[in-house]
Parts: structure tokens; sequence; C-alpha cells
């Protein structure tokens, strides 16, 4: 079976035995309660007993001890044990410490042994005299009962390693020293005591270490030693994904720490370390987030803080979508709480990372990683996952409304996943380089392809001549370059190479040894030297690249350095490179990225064309039947397609990669992130590249580093610098007590694997450098290039520490810090440095928190400082700057300075800077940190520490500006002193800003003082500002312009005869009015008075003269807007003008509200001149049992429980709906009112509010006639509040109705429906009756009369498929008149639309037609049937001037005047103005009214008429609307219901048609 199938039937058997293990355990705590616990009778052990144990298997003697009542805890608990009992309990539980199952019991085992006076007073006791024995038998059975010993102890300082050290460490002492004894006096130590002394002792200096460095905590993990001999899970098929028993842990989970002080075992052994420590450190904060939110049991989640896990409630598997990496799952999350998040530079979601969702507190786990990342969709809580295999055959159990909690680990997922499939994947024989990496060998070869051949070497691209213009000399040079490359001595000097002594022997050891390792401290060029091993094995290719096609591998941490490095050296030398990753930052490297490189080159491929079409023709057949199975909820087969799915996908990545891997062999570098290598391990496999550079090796994880590497890996060189940044693991104990933090590039190191380090700085001043040393480098040069640097301006230091004590602030997301006082103050202290003239891209700020970072980001928004670089120091190094502000943060109460206290950090931090170095903190509560307290010392003793930065002016020494916050900058507003600067400036004024370093020679000044330059010979002076140019005077003067003689105010410098007169023209144009231009401008030719047009409506109109001239010559019509004010045949004013109204013989339809009810009472809510509706508001309908919840058009559901209506005398017996059989109660309420006097109501109906004697004007205003009565009685209305005495009421109420119409009864006072009463509850329910049975009535008349409209029109015909759907809905019993009244819209435009189709066909062109009007009349009528174009001819009535213009350009082409009017100029102008009206339509850039008056002349020069002109004006009507209004429904004396459209000039009488007789009217 393959590892897959084997993990799925693994994975099928544990999730069945974990429900077997929770239901027993469910009903074990069902049946004993704390009650009912039962007792036990404890055993005593004796010598017997305990000698029996022995005799069991170890599985069952574990067993046996861990029950209750076994006697073990009371057994150990004696103060006083003979010899014979502590040898058997030796031998019993060292027995018990072997057993490699019931793993669970034996730590409940040594639980109770850790804790024991056996183990604390005994054993200690016993072991110091046990050499005491004479006897040599006696003796050998000492080193026995020694080595139990050691198991026993080996086992419990593994299971629990930090609570028992100090224990174990004294009986180990112990132990040892018997042991020599032992071996002093003749006694032959084996093999398996001093293996078992040795492991212990390794394992408590381990331990003892963390233990002084105060990390050794808990007992979380259990250490994996040889002694233990465990049966645990082969790492190779362990899941890279959480699983059950990650996350709910039963079995504290086996660790080994990664070893330093020796070699490990075994190349398995090393393998399985790294993949458990990896895989933990992305687990842990899962489990530990999980299990911290499972403690609130589910109270409040929202308002708790989680320190590992972010959490998302309400989370909802919306749908799948396929992708070409897959099928992922579009996910919805509640972000109510996440409003403040910040999306664009939160780490919330980021693509790759590990979410776990859950609907019943985790007992159940569906596992998934980011597949997209959208910041707009995360804002709006919609997110993009993919399932992991295993989660993909949970989500058939998922149903469409499951709510789900999602929470997301804080490890960063991506970043592991891919490395630990590659060291699973990864073979013992696979791994490169083992006989150093695993054994630590110290005696380092060659690498393998110098065997036989390493002469001949070329060092060109080491070499630094002077000039190479001479061809024969450079000649000279490159064959005098080549020697034997292993010949140390033969090797051209270090001048020549212009390095110094370090970086040459760097160079050597990484060209000649198979592993090299170069620790290059700050500043000292370990970059420099990188690209130079680089290129001098570029230039010797032939050596290790034969046969082409095997790149150099390049790998860096961050994208930043990998772009640094690739564009160092590799693009000036027109090197054939591949960058592999999405976020290059280079512009340069960005065409070398194998994306666009992949989209720029067809790369030879033995891939037919055939197969790929069949893979994608696969793919959309698989897409297609998913799709059909989802729909029919069939989800077992559909996920099985999402898996032939995947199965596709996989299969075009693999062509995809095929691709990538003939661009990567083409390539002679190849550069790439340590995660980027992980990911593309699979094609890095396929390349095998023989040599790997790893640039920045210090901070990279050891297995990144090792998944890198493959089996063909012949020569790899490490760079970095282990006492800089370290690996960044999550899980803090595992970076310290398991040493995950430490790099390979370390490990070796310590390991005594030769090494080179590089000595001279070249980047820092002397005074800088010395805060790094002795106190982090023991040793380190200053280049002499470093003492040249300028001192910093502005500043009496070129290095200062700022010293404060305002507090930090804590940010919440992010679990990030903030100090305002010092970002105040790096930011006035950047415009300081910029006053001095220095360039903003010379400065760099940099900060030990992200919180920080956001901070002085959000405060240093503006242009001024938009070339300052800020920067959290942890993405800083390789970088540097002349000036750099460091802000430190933290300042607290509680002196916590987090990860401050870290030397690799503060040497980053410190060494970042090449002239200047000013830092800003709490150095107080730093120096409470040794190292700090060091570099404090130093910087003290040279008085480089204060509470002031001192300023000093530039200009004047003398004045100094001492600055502690941000305020204190004020008094330097210029970066000089408050003194003015007062330089005379070439103009001769003085410059008037205070005193300013920048711009020393006022080249950029502007001086804003008036002129005082003479521009004439008459003495006028300049009347500009100093700043601008003078140009010719501008003073007026008098002078006579020859042409026309006029007197006027020329400016001074201007000559009389060029200036242009501006006296008003008396000349008198063609139209008789006066010329409105001045005198010295060109006549008018449009005239611009006002004067009267007759429109020929009776109507005048004022144009300007010019226009008048048009409308006249081209018989232009203009349109009238005199408004209309016609009396409609509705009653209202007609709203158009004279010219929409066609001069008063057709009017737009009434736009004001529509007054008349529909059958439910309601008022219509469309216009007057539109068509009535069915009413869409809610049902006001109600009974005492509740409320309809339809619409008011649509037919209620009758409420079928029993009436409620009943007072003391009657009693309704029908059902609610029905009309009540009982006759209102005559006889009076008998109830109070709240003011205590008599009800005025009658019984059994709602009391009214009124009060006969408190309201009595109210209630006796007459009506009826009787209200003034002192007996009258009322009853009140429950729709509008209204009284009336109850005499004339019931009169009113029970009059029929006339002609019998139906409708509801209405307030006399305010007409408002009675829907509701009590006392008239028949009546109401009546007519309500009735209107339900008109309902229905309405609703099969409209699909009846739809049905017709479709068979009657060419909608059929023209729009099959539209049509087909309609009658399909229509056919749908929950159709609706919702539906039907959505249809009455939409038919009248496509029935339009179908005439303009059939008219189109017939009068253009067939491929005009095809062309421009098939096309469009389609997609409009798609949008009409997606309700996009309801009611709106606009788009229609462009389709039709489209059609008429196309029609009149066919016209000009085949009239036989055709040649008149292309020759002519009114003819071609026609022409093109068709051509350009045609464009427009088309494009929807004119307006049709606008199109409509150009085609107007067209069409009349033509006498033609597309028959399409009234067709916008043409009312189609798909059902009668009078249907909807109140008053046309009529019940005749049969009781039959029928319609009947009594108009004015209708029918007098409406008449029914059931039993064909006239309606009488009913009295």
């Amino acid at each position: 079976k393959s590892t897959n199938d084997m993990t799925k039937e693994k994975h099928k058997d544990t999730e069945e035995q974990r429900d077997e293990d929770r239901a027993l355990r469910n009903s074990l705590c069902d049946e004993v309660t704390e009650t009912e616990k039962p007792k036990y009778r404890v055993t005593t052990l004796d010598f017997r007993i305990l000698t029996k144990i022995y005799t069991m298997e170890s599985s069952d003697l574990v067993m046996k001890l861990a029950s209750p009542g076994c006697g073990l805890q009371e057994f150990l608990s004696q103060n006083e044990l003979t010899e014979e009992l502590i040898d058997i309990a030796l031998k019993v539980l060292g027995k018990a410490c072997r057993s490699k199952t019931n793993r669970h019991n034996l730590q409940h085992l040594l639980t109770i042994i850790k804790d024991s006076t056996f183990l604390k007073r005994i054993l200690p006791m016993f072991v110091m005299n046990i050499t005491k024995q004479s006897d040599a038998q006696k003796r050998q059975q000492s080193l026995e009962q020694l080595n139990e010993i050691l198991v026993i102890h080996l086992t419990l300082i593994s299971v629990f390693p930090s609570s028992t050290v100090i224990d174990v460490s004294l009986i180990a002492t112990l132990v040892h020293r018997e042991i020599d004894s032992l071996q002093i006096s003749g006694q032959v130590v084996s093999e398996e005591i001093e293996n078992n002394m040795k492991n212990l002792q390794r394992i408590i200096e381990h331990l003892q270490e963390r233990k002084r460095e105060g990390t050794l905590r808990s007992d979380n993990y259990t250490y994996i030693t040889e002694h233990l001999n465990l049966d645990i899970e082969d790492f190779r098929q362990m899941s890279v994904f959480p699983t059950y028993e990650d996350i709910h842990i039963v079995e504290k989970p086996f660790m080994r720490p990664n070893i330093i002080g020796q070699k490990f075992q075994d190349t398995n052994t090393y393998l399985d370390t790294h993949f458990r420590l990896l895989r933990e450190d992305f687990i842990k904060p899962l489990r530990d987030g999980i299990s911290q939110l499972l403690l609130y049991g589910g109270k409040n989640l929202h308002k708790q803080r989680f320190d590992d896990i972010r959490v998302y409630f309400d989370t909802h598997i919306v749908a799948p979508i396929c992708t070409h990496n897959g099928i992922v799952y579009r996910v919805h999350f509640n972000n109510s709480n996440l409003k403040l998040v910040q999306w664009e530079s939160s780490k919330r979601l980021l693509f790759g990372a590990l979410v776990c969702l859950s609907k019943d507190n985790f007992e159940t786990m569906i596992f998934a990683t980011i597949a997209n990342r959208d910041v707009k969709e995360l804002a709006e809580g919609v997110t993009t996952l993919s399932f992991t295999e295993q989660s993909r055959l949970k989500l058939a159990d998922v149903q469409e409304d499951d709510s789900f909690l999602m929470v997301e680990t804080s490890a960063f997922f991506e970043a592991y996943r891919h490395v630990l499939e590659g060291l699973q994947e990864m073979s013992v024989a696979d791994l490169a380089m083992q006989q150093y990496i695993v054994n630590c060998d110290t005696v380092i070869s060659p690498p393998k392809y110098f065997l036989g051949n390493h002469n001949k070497y070329n060092f060109t691209s080491l070499d630094c001549p002077s000039s190479v213009s001479n061809v024969k000399i450079l000649e000279a040079l490159l064959s005098n370059s080549k020697c034997d490359v292993l010949d140390l001595n033969s090797w051209p000097s270090k001048e020549k190479f212009k390095f110094d002594e370090s970086q040459l022997q760097a160079v050597q050891t990484a060209l000649t040894q198979e592993l090299a390792i170069i620790q290059g401290p700050p500043g000292t060029g370990k970059t420099y030297v990188g690209l130079k091993i680089v290129a001098s094995l570029l230039d010797n290719s032939h050596f290790w690249n034969p046969n082409g096609g095997c790149p150099i591998l390049v790998v860096c941490y961050t994208n930043h350095a990998l772009d640094q490095f690739m564009e160092g050296g590799t693009l000036s030398r027109n090197e054939k490179l591949v960058r592999i990753g999405g976020r290059c930052f280079s512009d340069k490297l960005k065409r070398y990225c194998l994306n666009n490189m992949r989209r720029e080159k067809a790369c030879p491929m033995k891939i037919s064309f055939y197969a790929l079409m069949f893979i994608i023709s696969s793919d959309i057949f698989f897409f297609r039947l998913w799709l059909k199975k989802y729909r029919n909820s069939i989800k077992m087969e559909m996920l099985e397609n999402e898996n032939n799915y995947q199965k596709i996908v996989d299969r075009i990545k693999e062509l995809r990669n095929q691709e990538d891997l003939t661009i990567l062999r083409m390539a002679n570098i190849i550069g790439m992130t340590t995660t980027g290598a992980a990911r593309n391990r699979k094609i890095v496999q396929d390349i095998q590249p023989k040599v790997v550079v790893v640039e920045e090796a210090a901070e990279v994880l050891e297995a990144h580093i090792v998944t890198t590497l493959t089996g063909a890996c012949e020569h790899l060189i490490l760079i970095g610098d282990h006492q800089q940044l370290r690996p960044s693991a999550t899980v803090y104990e595992l970076a310290k007590n398991f040493n995950l933090e430490v790099s390979l590039f370390e490990r070796l190191i310590r390991m005594g694997i030769p090494y080179v380090r590089l000595n001279y700085q070249h980047r820092m001043r002397p005074e800088i450098a010395k805060l790094l040393t002795p106190h982090i480098y023991d040793k380190l040069e200053n280049h002499q290039s470093v003492n040249l640097y300028d001192k910093i301006k502005g500043v009496n230091s070129n290095l200062f520490f700022v010293e404060h004590e305002h507090l930090e602030e804590t940010i919440h997301e992010g679990r990030s810090h903030q100090n305002v006082h010092e970002a105040t103050f790096v930011k006035s202290l950047c415009k300081y440095f910029i006053n001095q003239g220095y360039l903003p891209s010379r400065i760099t700020v940099l900060t030990t928190y992200t919180g920080q970072f956001h901070y002085l980001r959000k405060i240093m928004k503006s242009d001024f400082f938009n070339d300052i670089k800020i920067r959290v120091v942890d993405k800083y190094q390789g970088e540097e700057n002349d000036i750099i502000i460091l802000s430190l943060v933290r300042s607290n109460l509680e002196g916590r300075v987090g990860f401050l206290q870290i030397p690799n950090r503060i040497c980053v931090a410190l060494s970042r800077a090449r002239k200047g170095l000013f830092c800003i903190g709490n150095f107080k509560m730093l120096s409470k940190v040794p190292l700090w307290s060091n570099i404090v010392n130093v910087v003290s003793m040279n008085d480089q520490i204060g509470k002031f930065l001192v300023l000093q002016c530039e200009n004047h020494p003398n004045n100094v500006t001492f600055a502690s916050d941000a305020e204190d900058f004020k008094k330097v507003p210029e970066g000089g002193c408050m003194l003015p600067c007062e330089f005379r400036l070439k103009c001769g004024h003085v410059c008037t800003r205070l005193c300013h370093p920048y711009d020393s020679d006022h080249s950029n000044f502007i001086c804003v003082k008036p002129c005082q330059r003479i521009l004439c010979t008459d003495g006028h002076k300049c009347t500009k500002k100093c700043f601008d140019k003078c140009g010719g005077c501008q003073v007026l003067v008098s002078k006579t312009i020859p042409k026309c003689g006029h007197l006027q105010n020329v400016p001074c410098s201007v000559p009389a005869e060029k200036f242009i007169c501006t006296a008003p023209c008396t000349k008198t144009l063609e139209c008789g009015h006066h010329c409105c231009r001045p005198c010295g401008e060109t006549c008018t030719y449009r005239c611009p008075k006002n004067v009267t047009v007759d429109l020929g409506c009776g109507h005048e109109k004022s144009v300007v003269c010019f226009q008048k001239e048009d409308i006249q010559c081209k018989k232009i019509s203009i349109s009238c807007l005199t408004p209309c004010e016609t009396l409609l045949n509705c009653g209202h004013q007609c709203t158009g003008n004279c010219s929409k109204c066609s001069k008063g013989t057709s009017h737009p339809p009434c736009s004001i509200q529509c007054e008349k009810l529909l059958l439910c009472s309601h008022p219509c809510e469309k216009q007057c001149g539109e068509d009535c509706i069915p009413c869409l508001k809610l049902c006001e309908n109600k009974c005492f049992h509740g409320k309809c919840e339809k619409k008011c058009c649509q037919a209620c559901i009758p409420c079928t429980k029993p009436c409620g209506w009943r007072c003391s005398h009657h009693k309704c017996t029908k059902l609610c709906y029905e009309p009540c059989d009982r006759e209102p109660c005559q006889y009076p309420c008998y109830r109070k009112l709240k003011c205590k006097h008599a009800c005025i109501g009658m019984c059994g109906e709602p009391c009214p509010r009124k009060c006969r004697i408190c309201n009595a004007e109210e209630v006796q205003e007459l009506f009826f006639g009787q209200e003034a009565h002192p007996d009258a009685r009322f009853v009140q209305l429950m729709n509008c509040k209204h009284i009336f005495e109850v005499t004339g009421f019931d009169s009113w109420m029970f009059s029929p109705e006339p002609s019998g119409v139906i409708k509801l009864k209405s307030c006399p006072k305010c007409n408002t429906p009675i829907r509701r009463s009590v006392r008239y509850a028949s009546l109401v329910k009546q007519t309500l009756l009735e209107i339900e049975q008109v309902k229905r009535k309405v609703f099969a008349k409209s699909v009846t009369d739809t049905l017709k409209f479709l068979e009657d029109s060419e909608i059929e015909m023209n729009f099959p498929e539209i049509a087909e759907t309609y009658r399909s809905k229509l056919k749908e019993p929950d159709s609706g008149m919702k539906f039907l009244t959505t249809i009455q819209a939409h038919l009248p435009l496509l029935s339009k639309l179908s005439d303009i189709k059939s008219t189109s066909k017939l009068i253009l062109p067939a491929h005009k037609y095809e062309e421009k009007i098939c096309k469009r009349i389609k997609k409009c009528s798609v949008a009409i049937a997606e309700g996009k174009f309801r009611s709106n001819n606009t788009e229609i009535q462009g389709i039709i001037l489209l059609t008429e213009a196309l029609k009149i350009q066919s016209m000009y082409l085949t009239s036989v005047d055709r040649s008149r009017l292309l020759i002519s100029l009114e003819g071609k102008y026609d022409q093109i103005q068709m051509e350009n009206i045609i464009y427009q339509l088309e494009q929807k850039k004119i307006d049709v009214t606008e199109a409509c008056e150009l085609l107007r002349p067209k069409k009349q020069n033509f006498k033609w008429q597309s028959g399409l002109e009234g067709l916008l004006e043409k009312q189609t009507k798909v059902f009668d609307h009078f249907m909807f209004l109140q008053g046309n429904w009529y019940k005749c004396t049969e009781g039959h219901i029928f319609f009947t459209w009594n108009s004015e000039g209708g029918q007098n009488e409406p008449s029914c048609s059931e039993c064909l007789q006239k309606f009488c009217h009913m009295h």
C-alpha cells in the first residue's frame, strides 16, 4: 500500500478507537458518581509478592503496579527498608521502566515514584553504602543494582525533566562516584552501565543549563533517550497536519533536543529530531489556544483575549470554487468584532496560514489553509480555504446552516508545511554532507568535482586591475590567473585581489572545501565576499557543470536579501539567472522572475498538444459532473469528483513543473528563499544542483537548510553570523530547552567544524564599533576607510544615547508595544537632520517593535519624510545607512525588557550605522541586562549618554540647544539656532529666515520682498516680487493708437502700433446690429444679440441672433418649452411642455401619484399615468391568534382555530376565518375606566378610551344624532380609534354597498378601512372572504392573460429561451402575483424588441443586421429578463435610432443621386455626420433625444419612415390592470363574484355572466 493509503487507514482506525474510548469514558462517568467511588483493599507488598510480580511480563508488571490498591505508594513511603526489599524493588521498577507499552500507566507509576521517600531518602543512603561490600559476588550485584537505579532515573528525568532534575542530579553524582570506586576495586563495568551513565549525565547537563537560564519551567515533553527504546511512531508516518491526539493531548509528546555537544546517533535520528521539533513548534500554539478556549466553556468568548490563536465566530462554509490550484471553498465569518483590524498590515489570515473549524467544542475538527488573501473580502468577513484531504471527507457531513468556530494558529503554517513534508520524503541516503551535519567530522574534503582535475582554475573574477583598456594586458592577466586551486601557496596575493587576510582565507575555504562556513560580523563584507565566490564559481563552471543543466542554487532567508545578493553581482555579469518566488521588490530582477519568464518564453516540451487538450477537456467534464452532483446533493459522489478534479489539477501542475524545469536548466544560477526552496523541493530534486550557497545561514532553522539540499550536492557554502539574529521559533520552550533556535551554521561551529571569520569591518566609525567589542565580538578590527568619515552635522557627538522614563503603551492587536514619547522625538530628530542638509534617503529609523513601526509610519506620512526608511530591527539585518536613529520602545514599571535582552538582536540594532548612531530608550531599566549594562558603561565613559541630546548650530558653534523631547526641537525650527540668518542675497536683500545650515549659498532661497529695479528711461520701478522675472515695464501711459486714432492707456514697454485698442468698435454687422468687440479685434461674425423667433405653435422664443439665421436657412426646428398645462382625462394638469405634447395633440403619461384604491383598500403606489399593479405591501389582516405574513396581493392562509369572540351573553361557535354565527351583544359594558367612571361601550367589546364625563365635549359631538343622549353607548374602531354612537353606526355598517360592489367598509370620519372589529366581525369576515375569492380569480385570470399574450406576440419566435423560462415559472404553483407583476413590466419591452428585430431584419442588409443590431437586441433582451431595464425605454429607443441610422447610411450608398451626394460638399458632410451618429449610438455616447433631432431631417430628405416611430408610445398591456382596483368586482344576488369595468361611458349597470341576469340594487 502507498503511504497515503496507510495514513488514511490509520486515521480511520484512530477515529474509531477514539469514539469507543470517548463512549466508554462517558459511560463510566455516568455510572460512577462522587458519592459512589469504589474502595479498594490495599495490598501490603513484601518480598514474596514483589518476587512474584517480577516474574511477570514487563507490560503486565506495569499494569499490576499501577492498579488501585496494589500497595506500591505505601511501600515506597516507608522510612526504612531492608537491603533485600530494596534489591527486589529496584529490579521490579527497572523492569517496569523498560516497558515499551502501557506508557500512560507507566507515567502514573513514575508520578508515585518521583515524590516518594524511597527515591528521595532510601536510595541515596543505599547508594552511599553500596561499595562497602567486600565480597566480589556482592560487588557484582551492586553494579547490577546501580544499573537499575540509572534506568529508573533516566526514565524519570525523561518524563519529568523539570520537576526531577535536582533529585536525579544528586543520585547521578553518587552513582558515578560508586561506579568509579567499583572500577578501582577491579570490577568490570558493562557497556550498558557506561552508556546509561553517559546518557544520564548528558541529559542532566543539558537540563541544568536550561534551569540556570530560567527556561526549564514545565514537564510538558518526554525526552527521548537511547535507553528508553520506546515504541514510538515513525516520523515518516506522522501527519503533517494536526490530529485529534495532538490537540486533546493524552500523552506528552516525545521530543529529542537538537544535539549541540556531540554528534547524532544516526541520520534517521537526526531527521526524526528536527521533524518532531518543527512540527511541535506550530502545533503547540494551536493546542494551547484551543485548551484556553475550552476552559471558558463557550461563555463570553468575544471578550476574551487569546495568546496563541485568533478566533473567528459564526463561520459558514458558503460554496466551493474551482481554481487552477484545485477546489477551494469560500467561507464567511462574523467580522463585527474585527472592524478595527488593519487588514493591509495585519498578520491575520495570511496566505498558507492554518485554520481549524469545529462546531462541537473541537471534538471533531476540520483543518484547512488560506488559499487566497483578498484584503477587501477580509474586511467584509470573507476568505477562501483549501481543505486537507482528510478534512474534505468530513465536508460530506456539513450542512448549509452549520455554524463553525474557526481558530487560526499564531504560527505561520506555510513556513512549516513544505519543510516537514521534505523531511518525511528524505531518505537516509538523500541527506548530503551527512558526515559533517550528522557525524560532525572536522576534517573537510575538497568538493568531489575536483577529483583528478583541479588545475587551471580561473581567478579572473577575483582580480581587481585598475585598468583593462589594453587587450594584451588583460590577456596576460587571464593567463596568469590560472593555477591549481587546491594548492593555496600558488594563489595570487591578497593585494592583487584587494582582500584583507580574512577575506582571502574565506574565499580560499569556500572554493576548496566541500563544506565552507564563513562568519561575517557586521560590516565585514560577507555579502561582497559571497558575490566574489559565486562569480568565481561561475567562471569555472566547467569543473562542476561540464554538461550544463545544473545551475548554482542560492538560498536566502528573506526576499530582500535574495534580491540584494542576486542583483549585486550576477546582473552586471550578464549571467543567465532565474529568481523563484512572487515577492520580488527589485525592478531590475523582475524580468528574471520565473513567473514572468514562463509567460515570455515558449519552452520546447515533449508534451502532446492533444494530451494537454484532453486534460483540459477532462477538467471541464469533471467540473460539470461535480456541479451536477452538487445540485443533486449527492455529497459522497461529489467529493469523489472533487478528488478527480484535484488529480487533474495535479497533472496540469506537473506539466507546469516540466515547463519550469526547462527554463531552470538553461540558467547558470537560481535564487530562492528558504521557504520557496521547501515549496519547490520537487523541482530542486529534479535539477540536482551540485553547488548550494546559503546567505544569512545563521538566521535559518536547520531543517529549512537540510530540505534544500539534494543527494547530488557536492559543495555547500554557508555565509552568516550566528552572533546576530538567530532563527525564529514560535514556541519559546522549544527554542531554549530543545535548542530549536540553534541554526545549522551555529551548531557546526560549536561542534568544532572549521570556519572562517571576517575580521575587518568596513562600515562603522570606530566609536560605534566599540559598542560591539569585546561585549559581543572578542575581536573586530576597523578598516582604515572608517576613519575618514565626516562628523555628523548639528550635534556634538556622532554617537549618543538619549535617556528617558516615559512609559510604553501596549498594543493588543499583535501583542506589540509603542512609545509615543520616543516616536515624536525620533520624528523631530529626523526633521532636524534633514535641515542639516542630509538627504532623507541617508537616514534610517529602526525600532524594536512592530507597534512602534506602525505608529512612526502614521506620524511621518508627509512628503517631507517620504525617503526616510522606517524598519523593524529584525527586518534590517544585512543593511546599513549613514545615520541610524534607534527607538528601543520598552519602558515600564515592572522592568520587563522583552527580547531587548537577547544579544543577537542588540548586535543587529547597534551595528547598522556608518557615520552616526542615535538611540533613545529607558537605559536605566535596560541596564539590568548585563550586556546593556556593559554598553551603557562604554558610552558613559565617553559622555555619550544623557537625558539631553546637545544640538549645536553649524553656523554659530557657541549656540547649543538641549533636546530631551519633541518640544525642544521648536527652539531650532530651521536646524540652526534662533538668530536671524541675514545673509546678503544677490538681489541686495538679506535672508529673512532664522539660522539654517541647509542651502548655505541660498541658491534655492526665494526672496519675496518688492523688486527695486528701474525698468525704463522714465524711471519706472518693477512692481513684482523680487524672485519674479521683471519683464517689460507695465506702468500705464497715454498713447495714441495709429490705426484708429484712439487715445489709450498702454503699458510703458509696449509700442503703440502693437497695442490692441480696447475702445468699443463702431462698425455695423450684416444683421444690422453693432459689433460687440473692441476696436483692435476682428469684428464678430456670429452676432450674440438676443432676438425673438416664432416657433410655429403660437409661442415665441428668445435666441441669439446668429442662431436665428441658422434656423431660417437650415430649417432647424427648436423645442418649445412653454408648459402645456392641459387638463388630462384623469383630472390632473399635464406636466409636459409644448414640444413634448406635440402642440397639445398628445401628452406624456400623468406623473402625479395615483389616487385609486386597490382591492385591499390600499392606495396604488404607481403614478397616475401608469397601469396599476397588485398591492405589494405587507398584508394587514390579523385575528386573535396572529397576523398574516404574506404580501397584500397574495391569498391569506385561513385561521382554522376557534373564533375568540365571546361575552357573558353570547359565544361564536365558528372557526376564526368564518363569519360569526352570533349577534352583536346589546347589553352595556359594566367595567370601570381608569378614571373610575363607567365605560360607555358595549358588552364584549374593547372599552372606548374616552369617558362621557372626562371627555364630554369630544364624546357628545353630534355625528349620527344620538351622541348627546345620556344613555348613548359607543363603539371604538380598532384601526383608526374613532368612536361612534352604536345605533347610528350599526345602521351605517349593516347598510348594503350599492350595486353589490365588494370592498371593506371604512371609517365615516377618516375613510380608514375597517379590517378588524369585534362587534361587526361577521360583516368584516364575510367581506374578507369575498376579497380572498377575488384574489384567486385575479391571479388565475392574470396567468391566463399572460400565456395568451405570449402566444399572440412574436416573443416566442424571437426570444424562445426567455419565453420558455416565463412559461415554466408560470406553471409553478408558488410563482405568485409578484412574479406576474414583473412579467407585466418585461413583456411589453420584449414585445417592442421583437418588433424591432423583425423590422430591422427586413430593412437592413444581412451583414449589418447581424453585426450591429442582432447582438445588441439579444443583450438588451437578456438585461430585460434579468430586470435591469424594467420600464426604461432609453436602450430600446437607442436600438431604434441605430436601425434607422444604418438604413439611412445604406440609402446614401444606393440612392439614384449617389454621385451627386458624394461629390457635393454637403453630401460628404452628411455622410461623415451619419458615420459619427452611428459610432456614437453604438458606443452610447449620445443622448437619444439629440440623435432623434439629428436623424429627423435626414429622413425628411429621403421621405422615408421606418415604421418604428410610434413604437415607444405604443401602449401594450399584458392583462387588464382594472382587475386590481376597488369598485370593479361585484357579488350578485346568487352569490356569484364577477368583474365589470364600470368606467365613465361604460355600462350603466354591472351584470353577472354566470346567472345571466341584471344585477339589482340592494336596499
